[in-house]
């Protein structure tokens, strides 16, 4: 389900001529509407459902609306908070109940690769 932008809570971020959502978005579909200083969707239908942009937006306005299959109508996955603690998701469930659920940050390192000198081929130069 493509995330779902509040144009009440978003104010496109003030002067910012790319807002955190749009420089995030790794389909190129939020896009800043400067005729209404909001951000929005620019083609719903192609959003790829990451929801990065859900988790930079720093108005928390955006939020995902759940698949009909599981919340029936008006449905919402809304995020509380990101943090180096992890991530909370506030899922608003069509009848007014209201869900909290924590998920760990996930932190991966990466090491240096090993460094390898390269082969040396001697002979025919093959």
């Amino acid at each position: 389900m493509p995330a779902v932008i509040d144009w009440k809570a978003c104010d496109g971020c003030g002067a910012s001529p790319e807002p955190p959502c749009v420089r995030v978005c790794p389909g190129d579909v939020v896009v800043k509407d400067f005729a209404r200083g909001r951000s929005r969707l620019r083609e719903p239908g192609e959003c790829w459902d990451c929801y990065a942009c859900v988790k930079v937006c720093p108005r928390n306005a955006i939020q995902v609306a759940l698949p009909y299959a599981l919340a029936r109508r008006n449905g919402y996955l809304h995020l509380v908070e990101h943090s180096d603690r992890g991530v909370v998701w506030e899922i608003r469930w069509p009848d007014g109940t209201v869900q909290r659920v924590r998920r760990p940050a996930h932190v991966e390192t990466f090491e240096e690769p090993e460094r390898v000198a390269p082969d040396v081929y001697s002979g025919d130069g093959i």
